[in-house]
């Protein structure tokens, strides 16, 4: 069963790192990072009912106990909504490459959570796992040295609100009942940070903004690869892994976004982002390691 787990932690990183390409591609129809957002949830909304109909025999839509609504409401509002808008946010003011590396203090707040809130244990393992990928964001970001961040301070501090609403994820996913389907409980939370973000942004411009072919195709491929299927494959994941470790594995959403955004949309890359990079994933790797064991074995 933990296989399984380290599969869909992974998958949806891999998913989750083409947003922010998706993203910026919209956004240059002129579209702002609560727009963008408002276009990722409406079609994930749409689209992803449309899949409960389909499958209605499997999956009913009232099958969610109502202890676990107060858990999929934070979802979509925190994790859904204000999480994707300082996203875009970032991304449009300081580039998908710093703001993905922003995000990836993520997990710094899901292990201070998971161990708060979950009671999980804050393990060896997990304490060097995130001292490799925060030392990997520090060096990709600062390129060696202090002077050559861009000091856009709403960029970073919005990249940084991303980080933590990101990092709050796993937390109420992981209190949502395992019972549920976990495409019942990303559907619902992205209906509920739509009806949220309907009250931020003006629907009538949006739809005018993206009627277009290459609109439609983008707000369809966005609702579908980093949101319906990422998400659920990350529900599906902290089903069979505490949420700290899946959290930690869902980076591998860094590397891919940052190689996305050098080969479509051509960001600078260097060796400060490249040694950046393999400390992140040098600290997933490590995430899946039990150091007590294999000093056990060396030991013997």
């Amino acid at each position: 069963m933990e296989i399984k787990g380290y599969f869909y932690g992974i998958l949806a990183g891999v998913l989750w790192g083409t947003s922010g390409m998706f993203g910026k591609k919209i956004s240059e129809l002129g579209l702002n990072g609560g727009e963008v957002t408002f276009v990722k949830m409406f079609f994930a909304t749409i689209l992803g009912f449309i899949f409960l109909i389909y499958n209605e025999r499997k999956l009913s839509f009232f099958k969610i106990p109502k202890k676990s609504l107060k858990n999929i409401f934070f979802i979509g509002i925190l994790t859904q909504a204000l999480m994707n808008v300082f996203l875009f946010m970032t991304i449009i003011r300081i580039g998908i490459i710093s703001a993905a590396l922003l995000v990836s203090t993520g997990p710094i707040f899901t292990l201070a959570l998971s161990s708060l809130v979950l009671k999980e244990e804050l393990t060896l393992e997990k304490k060097v796992a995130m001292s490799f990928t925060i030392t990997g964001g520090i060096i990709a970001i600062t390129e060696g040295s202090l002077v050559n961040v861009k000091y856009d301070l709403i960029g970073i501090i919005c990249g940084l609100l991303a980080g933590f609403f990101y990092g709050i994820y796993p937390i109420f996913g992981k209190k949502v009942d395992k019972s549920i389907n976990p495409i019942l409980v990303t559907v619902y939370s992205f209906l509920i940070a739509l009806i949220f973000l309907i009250f931020l942004v003006d629907v009538s411009l949006v739809m005018e903004k993206i009627a277009s072919i290459k609109g439609m195709a983008l707000g369809i491929g966005f609702g579908v690869i980093p949101t319906l299927m990422g998400y659920s494959l990350f529900l599906m994941a902290i089903k069979h892994l505490p949420a700290s470790k899946v959290s930690i594995m869902a980076m591998i959403e860094i590397p891919v976004a940052i190689i996305l955004a050098i080969i479509i949309l051509g960001e600078e890359f260097n060796r400060y982002k490249l040694t950046g990079v393999l400390f992140i994933l040098l600290g997933i790797s490590i995430s899946n390691l039990d150091f007590k064991n294999i000093f056990f074995k060396m030991k013997k």
